[in-house]
């Protein structure tokens, strides 16, 4: 949870290292939780966020992840499609 935290925190004063506190969050090992399920959907969507212009195909790859880890893909699913230039 702290990495996401430090992440939010560099992505909103523009510090390109939010994308490595994400993915550094997300590479720690996963906990039996609802909430852990949820804080990964969110980081996954962040990165996706992130990354739609920069590297297309690292979007697509957060944003499958984001729905194939979710209790509700199909919410996770209307949030990416909100997401503008993701394919």
């Amino acid at each position: 949870r702290l990495l996401v935290l430090r992440a939010e925190l560099r992505q909103a004063v523009g510090d390109a290292a939010a994308l490595v506190d994400l993915e550094a969050a997300l590479a720690v090992a996963p906990v039996a939780s609802d909430a852990d399920v949820e804080e990964r959907v969110q980081a996954h969507l962040q990165l996706v966020r992130m990354l739609v212009a920069l590297d297309p195909a690292r979007a697509r790859v957060h944003a499958d992840a984001a729905v194939a880890i979710s209790a509700r893909p199909e919410l996770v699913r209307d949030r990416l499609s909100a997401i503008p230039g993701l394919r």
